[in-house]
């Protein structure tokens, strides 16, 4: 988990994030899951168990289905 405010475009990251699924190999997908009181967005990234990609997909279509976890950026233009 990153405790730090992200950076500008091209600067340096402080902190390392996807340690876990690239080390043990196990498939993991990132899901919004709301806002800090800051406005910034929050993520949650599920580790899955292996071969287990399908369900790691049918959860996050579920909990986008559920949605309010996700805003465009307020420059984004309307989409018709």
């Amino acid at each position: 988990m990153l405790r730090t405010l992200p950076v500008a475009i091209g600067a340096t990251m402080s902190g390392v994030n996807s340690q876990l699924s690239p080390g043990t190999g196990l498939p993991a997908i990132a899901i919004p899951a709301g806002f800090t009181r800051l406005g910034l967005p929050v993520g949650l990234e599920l580790l899955g168990h292996a071969y287990a990609e399908q369900g790691l997909l049918n959860y996050a279509a579920h909990w986008e289905l559920a949605g309010g976890r996700r805003r465009p950026p307020p420059f984004t233009p309307a989409l018709d």
